[in-house]
């Protein structure tokens, strides 16, 4: 797969059988000037070609949400322990604990990780809503509960995953 940032505000993402074009990066005054930073720290930190398929994700997604609501996870807990890996949040959505309370969080998480890369789907009621509907299309990717996992955006059927993206934001 190839992904092409083009001066003329597009972002062409191109694999073996499909090709997708979108308007590029456009700015968005939601996101705070400390959340901005860390996600420009995060993704200066990630290694090739992590780096630009989580970018390339990124900007895809935000072209297509311009005022969407962005966070950033560090993957730590109030301790400062790290309990996760982390995430490019988009959206909100409120996760309910069986004690009662409720925690707000991202929609949709875009994260680096050792093996590839992954997209979390939050607030799902089925566990299995994932893996019903999208086992057959995404080819080897690895589906959890919450979590499509795939080594790079080579081996995922992007366009698709893409416009999945998109429809669960809305």
């Amino acid at each position: 797969m190839e992904v092409q940032t083009l001066r003329t505000s597009l972002c062409i993402i191109t694999g073996s059988n499909f090709s997708i074009l979108l308007p590029t990066l456009t700015l968005n005054t939601t996101i705070s000037t400390h959340t901005q930073a860390q996600i420009r720290n995060y993704l200066n930190e990630l290694p090739q070609p992590k780096k630009d398929s989580i970018e390339q994700l990124y900007s895809c997604i935000l072209s297509q949400n311009p005022e969407i609501v962005i966070s950033f996870s560090d993957g730590k807990n109030a301790e400062g322990k790290i309990v996760t890996n982390p995430s490019i949040g988009f959206g909100q959505t409120q996760l309910a604990y069986a004690d009662g309370t409720t925690k707000t969080i991202f929609k949709v998480g875009i994260s680096a990780t050792k093996t590839g890369i992954s997209i979390y789907f939050m607030g799902l009621s089925d566990k299995n809503f994932l893996k019903n509907r999208f086992q057959s299309q995404l080819g080897k990717a690895k589906i959890t509960g919450y979590c499509i996992a795939y080594k790079s955006l080579d081996s995922a059927q992007v366009d698709f995953l893409l416009a999945e993206i998109l429809a669960f934001l809305k």
